[in-house]
Parts: structure tokens; C-alpha cells; sequence
């Protein structure tokens, strides 16, 4: 009896790790290699800005048979200006489609300013991607010596 143990044992084991190589390689199928979602940032270099507020746009194209989605942003700071999203609400990109994704660039001073934009994505998983965004804040020009007055 105690003779067929350590046989039983063995195939156990290698019924469990046939098992294993299974899952892991049905978990690994090509959907799950490569991130559907592809990212066309802003910049990196903005060049000179106005000091205040201003609408720029990351593009989304979604190459895939599948819809996915925006989940969000994370909202921050950096050196001399502020990001956030337009919208709270998440965004569907529709299969083979693209999508503007609209942020808020806020600028405090004249100067350089840099921020990372941080989007979360779900596309065959969930991923954060980064970008860091730079440029020069400047004072507004005066319009009324442009207009002759």
C-alpha cells in the first residue's frame, strides 16, 4: 500500500502542473499581449502658452474588433501649471474607432511648466500610461498697442 503512494503522488503532480501550463498559456492567448488602445499625446513640447486655462486633447484610436475604455485620469500638479480631465465620466473608444479625450491645462506664472498626464485605460486589462508635457508660460500681450489705442 505505502509502495503506491509515491506514484499516486507523482501523477498528481503532474496532472497539477499540466493543469497549470494550460491555464497559463489560455490566459496568454493574443488578446492579452498587446494593449489594444493606441495613445497619440499632445507635445511633448507645447511651446509657448498664455498664462490661464486652455483646452488640449490626447487621441485615442482603438484598433480592435472591441469597444474599450477611458476610466479616467489622475488630476495634478507640476511645475508651474495643473492638469485635469474635461469630464469625470469615462469614455468608451468603439471598435476601429478614434476619440479626443479633453483636458485642462492651467499655467500659473510666466515661465517653464511641466506636468506628467496619467490616463488609466482598460483595454485587455487595466494600465496607466504617463506623458510628461512641457512648455513656457508667458504674460498675455496687450492688445490695445496692437489695435493702436
Amino acid at each position: 500500500m505505502l509502495v503506491r503512494l509515491p506514484r499516486a503522488l507523482l501523477l498528481v503532480s503532474v496532472a497539477l502542473a499540466g493543469w497549470a501550463a494550460w491555464d497559463y498559456a489560455r490566459c496568454q492567448g493574443p488578446n492579452s499581449r498587446q494593449p489594444s488602445l493606441i495613445v497619440d499625446w499632445p507635445g511633448p513640447n507645447m511651446g509657448e502658452l498664455e498664462i490661464g486655462s486652455r483646452e488640449i486633447t490626447v487621441s485615442l484610436t482603438n484598433p480592435t474588433d472591441q469597444p474599450h475604455r477611458i476610466i479616467g485620469m489622475m488630476k495634478g500638479c507640476g511645475w508651474n501649471c495643473c492638469i485635469k480631465p474635461k469630464s469625470e465620466d469615462p469614455m468608451t473608444v468603439p471598435a476601429r474607432g478614434k476619440v479626443a479625450y479633453p483636458l485642462v491645462l492651467e499655467s500659473r506664472f510666466a515661465g517653464a511648466f511641466e506636468v506628467d498626464i496619467i490616463l488609466y485605460l482598460e483595454d485587455n486589462d487595466t494600465r496607466e500610461v504617463t506623458h510628461t508635457l512641457r512648455g513656457v508660460a508667458v504674460t498675455p500681450r496687450d492688445q490695445s498697442h496692437a489695435k493702436g489705442g
